[in-house]
């Protein structure tokens, strides 16, 4: 429990945070059912099984102290009790601990009393990502009309193809089956998405089926025969909110989502009355995600902000050489940079002056590097290396760092800044700051033809000199700095008609830029003595870099050479 003290104690107590346990159930749920609409974050199961959770109470709130790597954060105080205690002692909390003030699960009414409560102490961020999509029940469990038609006929079509399917309750369900179909859900997403990550959410659905009983979880299981074909399960979150916290179906089975969505919207309806929404949590900031939860047509969104203290030490700007170690420690967490690389580019390539960061209270928590290009008769920065210390994320500092970043550019005598997404999911994000598409290109993934063609090694300077000849109009040419970096992890070529970057990775030859003739290269990879290869060649067909005018001027067409 968190002691009050008298303003005159020389020490304050921090709170007295606990791992969360399934003993804390009953008195967070009288905390959490007495405080109305939540989103699901503050469901007990969610907390229980998803990151390192810590708990107390004060004053009739539960608070809460989350975990998520090297994140912290404190959730809004949850309950019926005095919210203007329970947050100064959070506040106090986390200068006593030392740590940065972070506050989620805000929802619009409490960003409003806080912003009465605090003014001037706290920035508020809009968490698109974390907004939760909640859906009428009725809608679910009968999807009349038009707009669930589509909906409709996946529900049919696996109906049609397993005539003798049948739900049940998950309880009534061998767990062994279950938990195999599980695993075999996760194997199969590893290899058509092998960049996901999905180790948390596997740990979290384990957890809620070893404790599935415990946590007070309903679920349902569709079979055909003895064959798992999907499953869900969740809780109740309020009095008329349901949330469903998992649903997994086997990948080769169509209209398997649909139906145990379909399924499971029935059965709450029909076992709790009184449920007339399912909280169907978050998207995560996954374009496919969003899609999916936006196609059965929420009825309305629980939107949530996150808040960090203003009055904390912040400031950008260049580094110094002090900073180089801090840097060097950010590159290799955030891209996973071995020492080689790292040793090359902080000793043959940094300079601090082309680099900018956002430092709280002293410290390096968000930098970038750009590199000077030419375009035309204009000068543009290539923005290289976007990261935030795993501390700091989630608080708008990749924002402050850009944006701060432009207005430093733009005194630099540069009319724009170009960089390459590193996901699909960022392009909304650098859209938000101004950031269009700029440039595509095509992928050529070819085998190797029986004949080779004559190749010429070059130098970064041979490369760099030739390089103008090729490029396409409307092409950004880049500079010094960037062929340094790319002679140290490409090959360089040039041949009859064409010039050509890439390297080799497992057997594989990934051209970084091919320029000129693209017919040759099937030939070019007979000459290299390697069976397959995927060229990166000027084209429209993948969205690849995205530009932010400074200054007035037209947008680039080409941007090659991505620095990954």
């Amino acid at each position: 429990m968190y002691v009050k003290q008298s303003e005159s104690a020389k020490t304050r107590t921090m709170i007295n945070f606990q791992p969360i346990s399934l003993h804390d159930k009953p008195t967070y749920e009288r905390c959490l059912f007495a405080d109305g609409a939540r989103g699901a974050e503050c469901s007990f199961a969610n907390l229980y099984l998803w990151g390192a959770q810590s708990i107390a109470y004060f004053d009739g709130c539960a608070v809460l102290l989350a975990r998520f790597g090297g994140y912290t954060a404190y959730h809004f105080p949850i309950g019926g009790g005095d919210k203007r205690a329970a947050l100064d002692a959070l506040f106090a909390d986390a200068a006593e601990r030392g740590i940065p003030f972070r506050l989620i699960g805000i929802r619009e009414p409490e960003r409003k009393m806080l912003a009465a409560l605090y003014p001037e102490r706290l920035c508020f961020y809009n968490a698109r990502s974390s907004h939760d999509y909640v859906y009428a029940i009725e809608d679910l469990a009968e999807l009349r009309g038009r707009r669930y038609h589509g909906k409709r006929n996946h529900l049919y079509h696996f109906q049609k193809e397993h005539p003798n399917y049948r739900v049940l309750p998950l309880e009534d369900v061998d767990f062994a089956a279950v938990r195999q179909m599980a695993e075999d859900w996760y194997v199969d997403r590893a290899v058509t998405d092998p960049d996901g990550d999905y180790e948390m959410e596997h740990r979290a659905l384990s957890l809620a089926l070893r404790d599935y009983a415990l946590l007070g979880l309903e679920g349902l299981v569709l079979l055909d025969g003895d064959t798992v074909l999907a499953l869900t399960m969740g809780s109740r979150l309020s009095h008329d909110t349901y949330d469903v916290h998992f649903e997994k179906a086997r990948a080769n089975v169509e209209g398997a989502y649909p139906a145990i969505n379909y399924e499971f919207a029935r059965y709450i309806r029909e076992k709790h009355p009184d449920v007339r929404f399912l909280d169907r949590e978050e998207d995560m900031g996954l374009p496919s995600l969003r899609r999916a939860k936006e196609s059965y047509r929420p009825h309305h969104m629980i939107e949530k902000y996150r808040a960090v203290r203003r009055d904390l030490s912040v400031a950008t700007g260049a580094p110094s050489e002090k900073d180089v170690p801090a840097l060097r420690a950010l590159f290799a967490d955030a891209f996973g940079d071995g020492d080689e690389f790292l040793d090359f580019f902080f000793e043959r390539v940094f300079s601090p002056n082309n680099t900018h960061c956002v430092y709280v209270d002293g410290r390096v928590a968000a930098s970038l590097y750009f590199f000077p290009c030419e375009y035309g008769d204009r000068a543009i920065a290539y923005v290289y290396a976007v990261a935030t210390d795993r501390g700091y994320r989630g608080q708008g500092l990749a924002s402050l760092l850009l944006n701060s970043a432009h207005a430093r550019l733009d005194a630099l005598g540069y009319t724009g800044a170009i960089l390459v997404p590193s996901e699909p999911s960022l392009f909304d994000f650098y859209a938000r700051l101004g950031y269009r598409v700029a440039t595509s290109l095509d992928r050529l993934t070819v085998d190797a033809a029986p004949y080779g063609v004559p190749l010429k090694r070059l130098t970064a300077d041979e490369y760099a000199s030739l390089r103008p000849t090729y490029l396409p109009k409307g092409g950004v040419l880049q500079g010094d700095e960037c062929m340094k970096i790319l002679a140290a992890t490409a090959e360089l070529y040039a041949g009859d008609g064409f010039l050509l970057a890439g390297r080799t990775e497992g057997g594989v030859f990934h051209a970084a830029e091919l320029l000129g003739d693209t017919a040759k290269a099937p030939a070019i990879l007979r000459t290299l003595g390697i069976d397959r290869g995927v060229f990166r060649t000027p084209g429209n067909t993948h969205p690849f870099s995205m530009y932010r005018p400074i200054d007035d001027g037209d947008t680039p067409t080409y941007f090659g050479l991505s620095l990954d």
